[in-house]
């Protein structure tokens, strides 16, 4: 992992998004705040085990290494948050500690009413504070601005989390994935009691084992342990997401895209978006191309697409 990689503000919460997905259990709703000086991300219901807390600050050890569908649960992606700050405070049922950019693999005890603030003895799944440097308030806040104007598209590709509360300096709203009446699932977007946007998707999906080659390149894309993943049958999936008609056939869209969860830029001109863990660009708006791991992804497209129609 390059100090690039790690430096990357595009990257934070994308990988707080997974991290909160890989949990499961009882944990499907987040909330992301966002102001002035501070990025507050929480969970809800499922806090950190001991196991999750030890793995943290360890570049090199993760809960889920070696593991292809959940991976890099709080382990080398966390590191990113330090783009924007420069101490990050972790609250999750009894613990709460920080780490410093000093330091990013001890952790230092706090109280529990260090940032943000709380008269509960125990918190509710995981808060994560980070105070914005001066950098980020200045350079960096923008890009955190127009990921989250964005992030209810990413609710489709979730495995667990089904509703994301976003509040921006004030300005709140929620959106929810939910199974259609017409078949799919119904993406709204609720600020206030109103309900301002809805989606219908249907999400078709294929998954293939890959060779010994392109295991090799995604242990080294993902900073797995290669060995361990040989040891495994890892299979890698691929979503396309159809739009749907308000009674379930099959719509159109304006416009089509590759999504690594946020959507990158190009237009496809498809009639459906795509997701994949595409290896992207360091501004996360483009695949990078040409590359073999996303040549193998994109191969699958017509097989997905052929379980849909046929």
């Amino acid at each position: 992992v390059t100090s690039k990689t790690l430096d990357n503000p595009t990257h934070v919460l994308p990988e707080l998004l997974q991290n909160a997905d890989d949990i499961g259990g009882s944990c499907t709703e987040v909330s992301i705040e966002l102001t002035e000086d501070m990025l507050v991300f929480r969970n809800h219901e499922e806090p950190m085990s001991v196991e999750n807390v030890e793995a943290l600050g360890a570049y090199t050890k993760s809960t889920k290494r070696g593991n292809l569908d959940s991976i890099g649960h709080f382990g080398i992606g966390f590191k990113t948050v330090f783009s924007l700050t420069e101490s990050v405070y972790v609250h999750s049922g009894f613990f709460s500690f920080r780490y410093s950019a000093a330091d990013k693999t001890v952790p230092e005890p706090v109280a529990r009413e260090e940032l943000p603030v709380t008269n509960e003895k125990y918190y509710d799944g995981t808060t994560i504070a980070l105070p914005l440097s001066s950098e980020a308030q200045k350079n960096r806040r923008g890009i955190l601005e127009e990921q989250l104007s964005s992030i209810g598209s990413l609710l489709p590709f979730l495995n667990h989390i089904d509703t994301i509360t976003v509040s921006v300096f004030g300005e709140q709203k929620t959106f929810h994935a939910a199974p259609s009446e017409a078949g799919g699932v119904e993406i709204t977007c609720e600020q206030g009691e109103e309900q301002i946007s809805s989606e219908r998707l249907r999400i078709f999906s294929n998954s293939f084992e890959p060779g010994e080659e392109l295991l090799a390149l995604i242990a080294d894309k993902r900073n797995l342990d290669s060995d361990t993943l040989q040891e495994q049958t890892p299979n890698v999936e691929i979503e396309v997401a159809m739009p749907l008609d308000a009674d379930g056939a099959p719509g159109s869209l304006d416009e089509s895209h590759l999504f690594c969860y946020f959507a990158t830029e190009p237009n496809t001109h498809l009639p459906f978006h795509i997701q994949a863990d595409f290896s992207l660009k360091p501004d996360r708006k483009h695949i990078i191309w040409p590359d073999e791991f996303n040549r193998a992804l994109l191969a699958q497209v017509a097989d997905v697409f052929e379980t849909a129609f046929i």
